[in-house]
């Protein structure tokens, strides 16, 4: 089955441990915006000071799979959030429902706990499973690595981390310019919009690389290379 990219976007809402209390409450008004998360970032955090941060969620009510080979629309019954890797030694996330399950077309939310002992940024793997229905039942497996949680220590860390990959000029017109430090030669440079999508895959090495943005829409993307991550902006 193909990869359900918008619950890329919405497995960021989900943490390593479920709590059985409700924590937040979801925001009702959120069912006039677009399917996603509102907000739609993570805010950042500081090394021993308390975090929290809640994201409210409105789920889909289909998506793509891939049957055969061949494209179809699949209508979601609800997406169960098994896992996330990666976190803050002590962080929780706790949902509004104590299996972590979002229904099709549903109002949900979610939040990000836990006191940091130590800056980094915090590249999370989530696992998500979606049950869905294309005349029969059919579920999908995913691990998600978009999104990031950064924590400010003493010297600014997650900082130092951003810098490694270097984007310019940004906002970026048909092209950019990306530098690869020489410490993280010969990867792949992923770029996604920011409903989860992958939208251009290129090899880079070492060094100045030339990517082109003519293919893209205005708007922003999250650029990743290896566990190292930055933000573009594509102007009109």
């Amino acid at each position: 089955m193909k990869q359900h990219y918008f619950i890329c976007s919405l497995l960021l809402l989900f943490g390593a441990q479920f709590a059985q209390a409700q924590v937040c409450i979801p925001d009702k008004t959120v069912k006039n915006k677009p399917v996603g998360f509102h907000p739609d970032s993570i805010p950042s955090g500081k090394v021993n000071v308390p975090y929290s941060a809640t994201i409210h969620v409105k789920s889909p009510k289909d998506t793509m799979v891939s049957l055969g080979g061949f494209p179809v629309k699949a209508n979601i019954d609800s997406i169960k959030v098994m896992k996330v890797l990666d976190m803050p030694a002590g962080f929780t996330f706790q949902c509004d429902n104590p299996r972590c399950v979002f229904v099709y077309d549903s109002i949900g939310c979610g939040t990000f706990r836990g006191t940091p002992t130590s800056g980094g940024t915090f590249p999370l793997r989530v696992v998500v499973r979606t049950y869905a229905r294309v005349g029969f039942a059919i579920t999908q497996n995913d691990t998600i690595t978009r999104f990031v949680l950064r924590i400010a220590g003493p010297n600014n860390v997650y900082r130092l981390v951003e810098e490694q990959l270097q984007v310019f000029p940004n906002p970026a017109g048909d092209h950019v310019t990306v530098f690869i430090p020489q410490t993280l030669p010969g990867g792949r440079l992923l770029v996604f919009g920011m409903d989860g999508r992958k939208v251009l895959e290129q090899p880079l090495n070492a060094g100045n690389n030339s990517l082109s943005t003519s293919g893209l829409k205005p708007g922003s993307y999250i650029l990743q290379y290896g566990n190292w991550r930055n933000t573009l902006i594509v102007k009109p």
